[in-house]
């Protein structure tokens, strides 16, 4: 995978997806991420 990434799970792009939606529904406005269409992310600029 790129930059370094690796997984040994079967799902990576399922857990993935999870996390940015956990992120999403906990921190709101704060979060890192936007969703902008149906499976669809956006970086927001915040966090590190």
């Amino acid at each position: 995978m790129a930059a370094g990434w690796q997984t040994s799970g079967k799902t990576p792009a399922a857990t993935l997806y999870s996390a940015i939606i956990r992120e999403i529904a906990r921190k709101g406005k704060d979060a890192r991420f936007a969703k902008t269409e149906r499976g669809r992310f956006a970086a927001t600029g915040k966090g590190a």
